[in-house]
């Protein structure tokens, strides 16, 4: 249907999307995630070009800005490396089955005394 008044008609914009904006943009620093412009009911996240921070700028209804700062740190696989041989005391090993095997003839006689 033609309109006769020369008055455009107004789609209404679904919340959280920004009229033309994109959803995710490259800002410089913190000051230029501050300075970022947005309307209102926008949500935007501004990748920082001069170190690994992402911000995630928000606004609600009545134009209130909100930011949050992540730091992006890279993920480390979860495969734990083989630890390195330690040097082998023999000694300390050699003391340790002496002990043992004197543990086990003392008890081995108590048993046999019982026994008796």
């Amino acid at each position: 249907m033609p309109n006769y008044w020369g008055t455009q008609s107004v789609t209404p914009v679904p919340p959280g999307y920004q009229l033309g904006r994109p959803i995710v943009d490259w800002t410089i620093g913190k000051a230029g995630a501050d300075a970022y412009p947005m309307g209102p009911s926008g949500k935007v996240m501004l990748l920082d070009t001069q170190e690994p921070v992402m911000y995630v700028k928000t606004t609600d209804a009545v134009g209130r800005v909100s930011i949050l700062v992540y730091d992006l740190v890279e993920r480390k696989p979860a495969v734990a490396e083989p630890a390195e041989p330690s040097e082998i005391d023999y000694d300390r090993i050699r003391k340790m089955i002496a002990e043992e095997i004197k543990k086990a003839k003392t008890s081995t006689a108590k048993k046999a005394k019982e026994d008796d």
